[in-house]
Protein backbone atom coordinates (compact mmCIF):
# COMPACT_ATOMS: atom_id res chain seq x y z
CA UNK A 1 0.00 0.00 0.00
CA UNK A 2 2.66 2.46 0.67
CA UNK A 3 4.76 1.86 -2.15
CA UNK A 4 1.15 2.12 -4.15
CA UNK A 5 0.96 5.52 -2.40
CA UNK A 6 4.20 6.37 -3.22
CA UNK A 7 3.80 5.93 -6.81
CA UNK A 8 0.60 7.89 -6.98
CA UNK A 9 2.89 10.87 -4.92
CA UNK A 10 5.83 10.54 -7.22
CA UNK A 11 3.66 9.71 -11.10
CA UNK A 12 5.07 12.85 -13.41
CA UNK A 13 1.40 13.60 -15.58
CA UNK A 14 3.00 16.35 -17.71
CA UNK A 15 6.57 16.54 -19.21
CA UNK A 16 8.48 18.69 -21.51
CA UNK A 17 10.90 16.91 -23.70
CA UNK A 18 13.47 19.40 -24.84
CA UNK A 19 16.81 18.45 -27.30
CA UNK A 20 19.22 21.08 -27.38
CA UNK A 21 21.46 20.56 -30.54
CA UNK A 22 25.00 22.27 -30.83
CA UNK A 23 26.39 23.29 -33.92
CA UNK A 24 30.24 24.46 -34.90
CA UNK A 25 29.96 27.37 -35.67
CA UNK A 26 29.23 28.05 -31.75
CA UNK A 27 25.55 28.02 -31.93
CA UNK A 28 22.55 26.51 -30.42
CA UNK A 29 18.88 25.56 -31.31
CA UNK A 30 16.43 23.90 -29.08
CA UNK A 31 13.31 21.29 -30.20
CA UNK A 32 10.67 21.17 -27.46
CA UNK A 33 7.47 18.83 -26.92
CA UNK A 34 5.17 18.58 -23.99
CA UNK A 35 3.01 16.04 -22.94
CA UNK A 36 0.73 15.12 -20.54
CA UNK A 37 -1.16 11.71 -19.39
CA UNK A 38 -4.80 11.78 -19.50
CA UNK A 39 -7.16 9.00 -19.68
CA UNK A 40 -4.41 6.42 -19.79
CA UNK A 41 -3.07 7.96 -22.66
CA UNK A 42 -0.32 10.31 -23.89
CA UNK A 43 -1.43 13.58 -25.54
CA UNK A 44 1.16 16.01 -27.42
CA UNK A 45 0.10 19.32 -25.62
CA UNK A 46 2.88 21.79 -27.35
CA UNK A 47 5.67 21.47 -29.67
CA UNK A 48 8.27 24.31 -30.80
CA UNK A 49 11.02 24.20 -33.00
CA UNK A 50 14.01 25.48 -34.38
CA UNK A 51 14.57 28.30 -31.01
CA UNK A 52 17.64 30.12 -31.27
CA UNK A 53 18.01 30.87 -27.32
CA UNK A 54 17.42 29.45 -23.64
CA UNK A 55 15.70 32.52 -23.02
CA UNK A 56 13.42 32.57 -26.03
CA UNK A 57 12.62 28.86 -24.75
CA UNK A 58 12.24 29.80 -21.51
CA UNK A 59 9.09 32.04 -22.45
CA UNK A 60 7.20 29.71 -24.12
CA UNK A 61 7.25 26.62 -21.54
CA UNK A 62 6.05 26.41 -18.45
CA UNK A 63 8.74 26.05 -16.39
CA UNK A 64 7.10 24.58 -13.30
CA UNK A 65 6.63 21.72 -15.70
CA UNK A 66 9.65 18.56 -14.92
CA UNK A 67 11.62 18.61 -18.33
CA UNK A 68 13.47 15.64 -19.88
CA UNK A 69 16.93 17.44 -21.75
CA UNK A 70 18.69 15.36 -24.66
CA UNK A 71 21.71 16.92 -25.97
CA UNK A 72 23.68 16.01 -29.43
CA UNK A 73 25.49 17.67 -31.90
CA UNK A 74 28.95 19.38 -31.97
CA UNK A 75 30.61 17.63 -28.95
CA UNK A 76 28.72 14.54 -28.57
CA UNK A 77 31.13 11.81 -29.92
CA UNK A 78 28.74 8.98 -30.85
CA UNK A 79 30.41 5.38 -32.03
CA UNK A 80 29.36 1.94 -32.74
CA UNK A 81 31.14 -1.10 -30.76
CA UNK A 82 31.08 -4.57 -29.73
CA UNK A 83 28.31 -5.18 -27.12
CA UNK A 84 30.51 -7.48 -25.96
CA UNK A 85 32.56 -4.77 -24.57
CA UNK A 86 32.47 -4.50 -20.44
CA UNK A 87 31.59 -1.84 -18.74
CA UNK A 88 34.57 -0.93 -17.90
CA UNK A 89 36.50 -0.93 -20.77
CA UNK A 90 33.57 1.57 -23.38
CA UNK A 91 34.75 4.55 -22.62
CA UNK A 92 38.77 3.10 -23.84
CA UNK A 93 37.23 1.47 -26.78
CA UNK A 94 36.01 4.94 -28.09
CA UNK A 95 39.03 7.59 -26.77
CA UNK A 96 41.59 5.27 -26.18
CA UNK A 97 44.13 7.92 -24.86
CA UNK A 98 41.33 10.40 -23.36
CA UNK A 99 40.84 10.73 -19.41
CA UNK A 100 37.46 9.46 -18.71
CA UNK A 101 36.90 11.49 -15.50
CA UNK A 102 36.47 14.61 -17.71
CA UNK A 103 34.19 13.21 -19.80
CA UNK A 104 30.19 11.84 -19.18
CA UNK A 105 29.47 8.49 -21.17
CA UNK A 106 26.22 6.97 -21.93
CA UNK A 107 25.87 3.81 -23.33
CA UNK A 108 22.67 1.57 -25.31
CA UNK A 109 22.52 -1.47 -27.04
CA UNK A 110 20.83 -2.61 -29.79
CA UNK A 111 20.83 -6.17 -31.88
CA UNK A 112 24.11 -6.09 -33.33
CA UNK A 113 25.71 -3.25 -31.43
CA UNK A 114 26.10 -0.80 -28.78
CA UNK A 115 26.11 2.51 -29.23
CA UNK A 116 28.28 4.84 -26.76
CA UNK A 117 27.99 8.77 -26.65
CA UNK A 118 30.30 10.90 -24.73
CA UNK A 119 30.25 14.32 -24.17
CA UNK A 120 32.60 17.15 -22.20
CA UNK A 121 31.60 17.56 -18.47
CA UNK A 122 31.99 21.26 -18.96
CA UNK A 123 29.82 20.95 -22.07
CA UNK A 124 26.64 19.33 -20.44
CA UNK A 125 26.98 21.17 -16.98
CA UNK A 126 27.05 24.35 -18.58
CA UNK A 127 23.88 23.39 -20.72
CA UNK A 128 22.43 22.39 -17.45
CA UNK A 129 23.46 25.00 -15.38
CA UNK A 130 22.09 27.65 -17.87
CA UNK A 131 18.45 25.97 -18.09
CA UNK A 132 18.62 25.73 -14.51
CA UNK A 133 19.25 29.51 -13.90
CA UNK A 134 16.10 29.52 -16.20
CA UNK A 135 14.15 28.01 -13.47
CA UNK A 136 13.67 24.67 -15.35
CA UNK A 137 12.95 21.45 -13.43
CA UNK A 138 15.47 18.74 -14.90
CA UNK A 139 14.76 15.42 -13.77
CA UNK A 140 16.37 13.35 -16.97
CA UNK A 141 18.89 14.12 -18.91
CA UNK A 142 20.50 11.89 -22.20
CA UNK A 143 23.37 12.70 -24.78
CA UNK A 144 23.04 10.95 -27.90
CA UNK A 145 19.69 9.21 -29.46
CA UNK A 146 19.47 6.60 -27.31
CA UNK A 147 16.28 7.70 -25.89
CA UNK A 148 14.42 6.21 -29.54
CA UNK A 149 13.84 3.24 -28.06
CA UNK A 150 11.38 4.76 -25.78
CA UNK A 151 9.21 5.40 -29.12
CA UNK A 152 9.82 1.91 -31.30
CA UNK A 153 6.61 -0.18 -29.41
CA UNK A 154 4.81 2.90 -30.40
CA UNK A 155 5.84 3.66 -33.51
CA UNK A 156 3.66 2.94 -36.33
CA UNK A 157 5.91 1.68 -38.73
CA UNK A 158 7.06 -0.61 -40.84
CA UNK A 159 10.17 -2.73 -41.03
CA UNK A 160 12.95 -1.29 -42.75
CA UNK A 161 11.56 2.43 -42.19
CA UNK A 162 14.32 5.60 -41.82
CA UNK A 163 13.61 7.68 -38.93
CA UNK A 164 15.41 10.90 -38.95
CA UNK A 165 16.42 12.93 -36.20
CA UNK A 166 17.99 16.27 -35.80
CA UNK A 167 21.21 14.41 -35.50
CA UNK A 168 20.73 10.82 -36.36
CA UNK A 169 19.04 8.59 -38.96
CA UNK A 170 17.89 5.09 -37.54
CA UNK A 171 17.16 2.45 -39.85
CA UNK A 172 14.56 0.19 -38.64
CA UNK A 173 15.07 -3.74 -39.07
CA UNK A 174 12.27 -6.13 -39.83
CA UNK A 175 11.52 -6.45 -36.13
CA UNK A 176 10.73 -2.47 -36.04
CA UNK A 177 14.22 -2.69 -33.79
CA UNK A 178 17.40 0.10 -34.49
CA UNK A 179 19.36 -1.68 -36.88
CA UNK A 180 21.59 0.99 -38.07
CA UNK A 181 21.94 5.06 -37.40
CA UNK A 182 24.36 7.48 -38.81
CA UNK A 183 24.86 10.61 -36.81
CA UNK A 184 25.55 13.83 -39.12
CA UNK A 185 26.35 17.84 -38.06
CA UNK A 186 25.85 20.92 -39.58
CA UNK A 187 26.09 24.45 -38.96
CA UNK A 188 23.30 25.85 -37.72
CA UNK A 189 22.50 27.85 -41.54
CA UNK A 190 22.83 24.29 -43.01
CA UNK A 191 20.54 22.91 -40.56
CA UNK A 192 17.54 25.22 -40.66
CA UNK A 193 17.84 24.71 -44.67
CA UNK A 194 18.02 20.64 -43.87
CA UNK A 195 14.85 20.83 -42.07
CA UNK A 196 12.89 23.31 -43.78
CA UNK A 197 10.64 20.93 -44.89
CA UNK A 198 9.24 18.88 -41.96
CA UNK A 199 9.04 15.10 -41.55
CA UNK A 200 6.01 13.74 -39.68
CA UNK A 201 5.85 10.52 -37.84
CA UNK A 202 3.12 8.95 -36.17
CA UNK A 203 3.37 7.79 -32.20
CA UNK A 204 0.27 5.89 -30.91
CA UNK A 205 -2.07 8.07 -31.70
CA UNK A 206 -0.18 11.35 -32.41
CA UNK A 207 2.06 12.93 -34.36
CA UNK A 208 5.46 14.54 -34.36
CA UNK A 209 7.99 16.14 -36.26
CA UNK A 210 11.24 14.69 -36.81
CA UNK A 211 12.51 17.83 -35.04
CA UNK A 212 10.83 16.61 -31.93
CA UNK A 213 11.55 13.00 -32.67
CA UNK A 214 13.78 12.66 -29.48
CA UNK A 215 12.29 15.17 -27.70
CA UNK A 216 9.37 13.37 -27.65
CA UNK A 217 10.94 9.96 -26.21
CA UNK A 218 13.10 11.40 -23.65
CA UNK A 219 9.74 13.43 -22.21
CA UNK A 220 7.80 9.93 -22.71
CA UNK A 221 10.92 8.09 -21.20
CA UNK A 222 10.17 10.38 -17.83
CA UNK A 223 6.39 9.80 -18.21
CA UNK A 224 6.93 6.14 -18.18
CA UNK A 225 8.55 6.81 -14.77
CA UNK A 226 12.38 5.97 -15.49
CA UNK A 227 13.68 9.51 -14.61
CA UNK A 228 17.10 8.29 -14.83
CA UNK A 229 20.02 9.99 -16.01
CA UNK A 230 21.44 7.04 -17.81
CA UNK A 231 25.52 8.49 -17.76
CA UNK A 232 28.39 6.57 -16.50
CA UNK A 233 32.02 6.61 -16.85
CA UNK A 234 34.93 3.86 -17.19
CA UNK A 235 34.24 3.23 -13.52
CA UNK A 236 30.77 2.91 -13.24
CA UNK A 237 27.40 5.25 -12.71
CA UNK A 238 28.22 8.73 -12.80
CA UNK A 239 25.30 11.29 -10.79
CA UNK A 240 25.28 15.07 -11.86
CA UNK A 241 25.01 16.36 -8.44
CA UNK A 242 22.81 18.92 -9.84
CA UNK A 243 20.68 17.00 -11.18
CA UNK A 244 20.40 14.65 -7.91
CA UNK A 245 19.82 18.03 -6.13
CA UNK A 246 16.65 18.81 -8.74
CA UNK A 247 15.34 15.37 -8.40
CA UNK A 248 15.60 15.74 -4.76
CA UNK A 249 14.14 18.71 -4.53
CA UNK A 250 10.97 17.96 -7.20
CA UNK A 251 10.23 14.89 -4.55
CA UNK A 252 10.58 17.14 -1.72
CA UNK A 253 7.90 19.44 -3.72
CA UNK A 254 5.56 16.44 -4.66
CA UNK A 255 5.55 15.58 -0.74
CA UNK A 256 4.35 19.31 0.11
CA UNK A 257 1.75 19.56 -2.40
CA UNK A 258 0.57 16.03 -1.40
CA UNK A 259 0.68 16.75 2.38
CA UNK A 260 -0.87 20.15 1.71
CA UNK A 261 -3.71 18.69 -0.25
CA UNK A 262 -4.14 15.94 2.21
CA UNK A 263 -4.34 18.89 5.00
CA UNK A 264 -7.05 20.59 3.09
CA UNK A 265 -8.88 17.15 2.12
CA UNK A 266 -8.97 16.76 6.39
CA UNK A 267 -9.91 19.75 7.00
CA UNK A 268 -12.43 19.81 4.35
CA UNK A 269 -14.21 16.39 5.85
CA UNK A 270 -14.44 17.95 9.27
CA UNK A 271 -16.08 21.16 8.13
CA UNK A 272 -18.49 19.12 5.79
CA UNK A 273 -19.22 16.35 8.75
CA UNK A 274 -20.10 19.76 11.05
CA UNK A 275 -21.96 21.33 8.42
CA UNK A 276 -24.01 17.91 7.46
CA UNK A 277 -24.70 17.32 11.24
CA UNK A 278 -26.20 20.85 11.52
CA UNK A 279 -28.26 20.08 8.72
CA UNK A 280 -29.45 17.18 9.69
CA UNK A 281 -30.87 18.11 12.99
CA UNK A 282 -31.68 22.03 11.39
CA UNK A 283 -33.76 20.29 9.45
CA UNK A 284 -35.69 17.51 11.22
CA UNK A 285 -36.43 19.74 13.62
CA UNK A 286 -38.00 22.04 10.84
CA UNK A 287 -39.61 18.72 9.53
CA UNK A 288 -41.52 17.82 13.16
CA UNK A 289 -42.51 20.90 13.46
CA UNK A 290 -44.36 21.15 10.01
CA UNK A 291 -45.47 17.41 10.02
CA UNK A 292 -49.11 17.48 10.74
CA UNK A 293 -49.86 20.58 8.20
CA UNK A 294 -47.62 18.52 5.69
CA UNK A 295 -49.28 15.52 6.49
CA UNK A 296 -52.87 17.26 6.11
CA UNK A 297 -51.61 18.36 2.80
CA UNK A 298 -50.63 14.91 1.84
CA UNK A 299 -53.85 13.27 2.88
CA UNK A 300 -56.06 16.25 0.92
CA UNK A 301 -53.56 15.17 -2.08
CA UNK A 302 -54.07 11.81 -1.89
CA UNK A 303 -57.83 12.13 -1.83
CA UNK A 304 -57.65 14.37 -5.11
CA UNK A 305 -55.69 11.54 -6.50
CA UNK A 306 -58.04 9.22 -5.67
CA UNK A 307 -60.93 10.58 -7.14
CA UNK A 308 -58.85 11.38 -10.34
CA UNK A 309 -58.02 7.46 -10.61
CA UNK A 310 -61.91 6.45 -9.61
CA UNK A 311 -63.09 8.76 -12.39
CA UNK A 312 -60.22 7.93 -15.15
CA UNK A 313 -61.18 4.01 -14.08
CA UNK A 314 -65.21 4.67 -14.56
CA UNK A 315 -64.62 6.18 -17.71
CA UNK A 316 -63.11 3.06 -18.82
CA UNK A 317 -65.78 0.63 -18.04
CA UNK A 318 -68.56 2.76 -19.22
CA UNK A 319 -66.77 2.46 -22.72
CA UNK A 320 -65.71 -0.83 -22.60
CA UNK A 321 -62.03 -0.04 -22.91
CA UNK A 322 -61.03 -2.69 -19.74
CA UNK A 323 -61.18 -5.81 -21.79
CA UNK A 324 -59.22 -6.45 -24.90
CA UNK A 325 -60.94 -5.82 -28.17
CA UNK A 326 -61.23 -7.31 -31.48
CA UNK A 327 -61.24 -4.08 -33.27
CA UNK A 328 -58.30 -4.66 -35.58
CA UNK A 329 -59.69 -8.56 -36.57
CA UNK A 330 -62.78 -7.09 -37.47
CA UNK A 331 -61.36 -4.67 -39.62
CA UNK A 332 -59.37 -6.87 -41.02
CA UNK A 333 -62.82 -9.55 -42.12
CA UNK A 334 -64.85 -5.94 -43.21
CA UNK A 335 -61.47 -5.43 -45.75
CA UNK A 336 -61.58 -9.17 -46.87
CA UNK A 337 -65.40 -9.03 -47.88
CA UNK A 338 -65.21 -5.55 -49.71
CA UNK A 339 -66.15 -5.90 -53.58
CA UNK A 340 -64.29 -4.76 -55.97
CA UNK A 341 -66.52 -2.15 -56.90
CA UNK A 342 -66.66 -0.74 -53.76
CA UNK A 343 -63.64 1.45 -51.65
CA UNK A 344 -63.42 2.35 -48.08
CA UNK A 345 -62.75 5.85 -47.61
CA UNK A 346 -63.62 5.96 -43.79
CA UNK A 347 -63.73 3.22 -40.60
CA UNK A 348 -64.20 4.65 -37.33
CA UNK A 349 -64.02 2.30 -34.20
CA UNK A 350 -66.36 2.83 -31.05
CA UNK A 351 -66.67 6.36 -32.58
CA UNK A 352 -68.23 9.64 -30.88
CA UNK A 353 -71.61 9.21 -29.60
CA UNK A 354 -72.59 13.07 -30.94
CA UNK A 355 -76.37 13.10 -30.62
CA UNK A 356 -75.83 12.89 -26.62
CA UNK A 357 -72.52 15.09 -26.80
CA UNK A 358 -72.72 18.57 -25.48
CA UNK A 359 -69.90 21.18 -24.99
CA UNK A 360 -68.08 21.33 -22.08
CA UNK A 361 -69.34 17.47 -21.38
CA UNK A 362 -67.51 14.57 -21.09
CA UNK A 363 -67.46 12.70 -24.80
CA UNK A 364 -69.43 9.33 -24.99
CA UNK A 365 -68.47 6.61 -27.23
CA UNK A 366 -70.43 4.15 -28.77
CA UNK A 367 -69.38 0.93 -27.54
CA UNK A 368 -68.91 -2.26 -29.43
CA UNK A 369 -69.63 -0.20 -32.98
CA UNK A 370 -67.83 0.05 -36.27
CA UNK A 371 -68.59 2.97 -38.83
CA UNK A 372 -67.28 2.61 -42.30
CA UNK A 373 -68.34 5.05 -45.29
CA UNK A 374 -66.88 4.35 -49.35
CA UNK A 375 -67.91 4.66 -52.21
CA UNK A 376 -69.64 2.31 -54.30
CA UNK A 377 -71.06 2.60 -58.46
CA UNK A 378 -73.33 -0.71 -57.90
CA UNK A 379 -76.24 -0.46 -54.97
CA UNK A 380 -76.53 -4.37 -55.58
CA UNK A 381 -73.28 -5.55 -54.77
CA UNK A 382 -73.21 -3.00 -51.48
CA UNK A 383 -76.50 -4.67 -50.35
CA UNK A 384 -74.49 -8.35 -51.25
CA UNK A 385 -71.96 -6.69 -48.93
CA UNK A 386 -73.88 -6.04 -46.37
CA UNK A 387 -75.93 -9.44 -46.29
CA UNK A 388 -71.99 -11.00 -46.08
CA UNK A 389 -71.40 -8.54 -42.95
CA UNK A 390 -74.34 -9.99 -41.52
CA UNK A 391 -73.35 -13.96 -41.97
CA UNK A 392 -70.05 -13.09 -39.55
CA UNK A 393 -71.22 -14.43 -36.08
CA UNK A 394 -68.88 -11.54 -34.23
CA UNK A 395 -71.30 -8.88 -35.97
CA UNK A 396 -74.81 -8.81 -34.32
CA UNK A 397 -76.10 -6.08 -36.23
CA UNK A 398 -75.36 -4.45 -39.84
CA UNK A 399 -77.45 -1.08 -40.88
CA UNK A 400 -76.89 0.70 -43.84
CA UNK A 401 -77.20 4.09 -42.40
CA UNK A 402 -77.31 6.34 -46.03
CA UNK A 403 -75.99 5.59 -49.13
CA UNK A 404 -76.57 8.45 -51.93
CA UNK A 405 -75.99 7.88 -55.25
CA UNK A 406 -74.11 10.96 -57.96
CA UNK A 407 -75.83 10.28 -61.69
CA UNK A 408 -72.58 12.61 -63.10
CA UNK A 409 -70.10 10.27 -61.08
CA UNK A 410 -71.55 6.96 -61.81
CA UNK A 411 -71.37 6.09 -57.57
CA UNK A 412 -72.89 6.64 -54.85
CA UNK A 413 -71.29 7.16 -51.13
CA UNK A 414 -72.40 4.60 -48.15
CA UNK A 415 -72.56 4.67 -44.40
CA UNK A 416 -72.45 1.39 -42.63
CA UNK A 417 -72.77 0.82 -38.96
CA UNK A 418 -71.93 -2.61 -37.15
CA UNK A 419 -72.59 -3.99 -34.19
CA UNK A 420 -70.31 -6.59 -32.73
CA UNK A 421 -71.40 -8.77 -29.92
Amino acid sequence: MLTTLYNRINRIRKAHGIEISLFPDGKMMASAVTLRVADGKIIKEFEVYLINSLEDLASKLDRGVPVALTVGGKGVLNKKISPEVPEEKRFEAVLPNANPTGFYLESDCYEKFMSVAIVRKEVLDKIMGDLLRLNFKILSVRIGGGGIRWLLPYLNAEGGSVLRSNHYTFHLSAAREIAEFETFTADSESYRESHAEKLEYSVGDQYVYSQGLLSFASALELLAGVPGVEVVAANGRIHISALEKEREEYRYFKYFRAAGWALLGFLFTILLVNFLLYNHYFNKNRELQASRMVNQDELKRTDRLRAAVNAKDQFLRQHGWDHSPRLSFYADRIAGLLPDGATLTDMKLCPLNTANYEEGSLPVFKKDTIQIAGVSDDPTELNRFANNLRNIPDFREVYIRSYLYKKETGSGTFLIEIITT
